[in-house]
């Protein structure tokens, strides 16, 4: 008998005597932790310094949704086309974990049409068993390593340019500090003079020794 068709005091005793789903808690466990993650990595980019007190990605309900944020990933590049599309199953599986009481694992979670798209991503595995259920387990669990290892991704990508703005910032401030030095100190104009006919020398040297005329400003930093 269905759950619509028993009455509310049946519905009631099968809701209250139900085990706890490892399929749900496992999936719903990791979805919490991948938004938090999403949460940290949107507030570093868009230099939010406390993300949980941001309505953006607070815990109100003018936050934005998961799927708004892997958009937002997507349009600033920190994510591929493939790996939004796959971050967008991953929330629809979480989304029926989440809200359906019958959906209590990777079988019942997942409907024909979310099967067919995790078919279609995961065409490559093979699989010696024809049960769907235990298909639908395999590419799930593909799908969570995918989604962790694109995650450890974003991580090097934000890592590469913090790195490269910090690097950047420096050498504007010795370019700047140089150049005040050169130009607005009447002490240095001799030396001006003298640093760019070592300029010239140098540049002249090293295009000689690798043979490339085009050689970019030695003075550029």
């Amino acid at each position: 008998m269905e759950i619509e068709d028993k009455n509310i005091k049946e519905t009631y005793s099968d809701f209250n005597n139900t085990e706890i789903s490892k399929d749900r808690s496992y999936f719903i466990d990791k979805a919490v932790k991948v938004e938090f993650l999403v949460n940290i990595f949107l507030s570093n980019i868009l230099g939010i310094s406390e993300p949980n007190k941001s309505k953006s990605f607070g815990d109100t309900t003018q936050s934005l949704s998961f799927m708004a944020k892997v958009t937002l990933l997507n349009d600033l590049d920190f994510i591929d086309n493939d790996v939004k599309a796959k971050l967008e199953l991953f929330a629809s599986i979480r989304n029926k974990f989440a809200h359906l009481f019958t959906a209590d694992s990777y079988d019942t979670a997942i409907s024909s049409s979310k099967f067919k798209e995790l078919r279609k991503v995961y065409n490559h595995l093979k699989n010696p068993n024809e049960n769907d259920a235990f298909n639908k387990h395999v590419y799930v669990e593909q799908l969570i390593k995918d989604v962790e290892q694109s995650l450890e991704n974003i991580i090097d990508l934000l890592q590469e340019k913090i790195v490269n703005k910090a690097s950047n910032a420096a050498k504007l401030k010795i370019a700047e500090r140089f150049h005040n030095l050169l130009i607005f100190d009447p002490r240095f104009i001799s030396s001006r003079h003298y640093l760019n006919i070592l300029h010239d020398k140098a540049t002249k040297e090293i295009s000689e020794r690798i043979g490339d005329e085009n050689l970019m400003s030695l003075s550029a930093l």
